[in-house]
């Protein structure tokens, strides 16, 4: 066999490695890139409640948020809008949540009449926890009002 044969060879087994060492390299960066720990806050059940008390205009709006992520998350701030009067907007406290608590509280509206209303509520609305999804921080719920039961 000739010289140039095996420059051609080593050559070729250089080139080999250095293409496979930058595989490995790629493969490394996207697995770190995935693992990446963060909360994610998720509104996951909104309830509406009303007393038992006939003529009453009072209900009451429970909600969960989660954290679903896999990192702890500050504490933050939820969010409740009456959609259905576009006001009445309350701002409620979240604690810090650790990967996979929740958190439920529940608030009293007062409501001046009768009707279909359709309250919101977000999660971190002010968006200070660095989420996994910042798409997913919302859950409504939709109920029929009347005093007469």
């Amino acid at each position: 066999m000739n010289k140039k044969f095996f420059v051609a060879l080593i050559l070729l087994c250089f080139f080999a490695a250095a293409c496979l060492a930058a595989t490995c390299q790629t493969k490394a960066a996207k697995t770190k890139a995935a693992t990446v720990k963060k909360p994610d806050l998720v509104v996951t059940k909104v309830l509406v409640t009303r007393p038992k008390t006939k003529g009453s205009n009072k209900v009451t709006l429970t909600y969960t948020i989660r954290n679903q992520g896999n990192a702890p998350s500050p504490a933050t701030k939820a969010r409740i809008n009456n959609q259905t009067t576009g006001g009445q907007s309350v701002t409620q406290a979240t604690p810090a949540l650790r990967a996979g608590d929740f958190f439920t509280k529940s608030v009293d509206y007062n409501l001046a009449t009768e009707g279909n209303y359709t309250f919101k509520v977000k999660a971190d609305y002010q968006n200070i926890a660095p989420e996994n999804s910042e798409l997913n921080n919302e859950n409504a719920v939709s109920f029929g009002f009347s005093r007469k039961f």
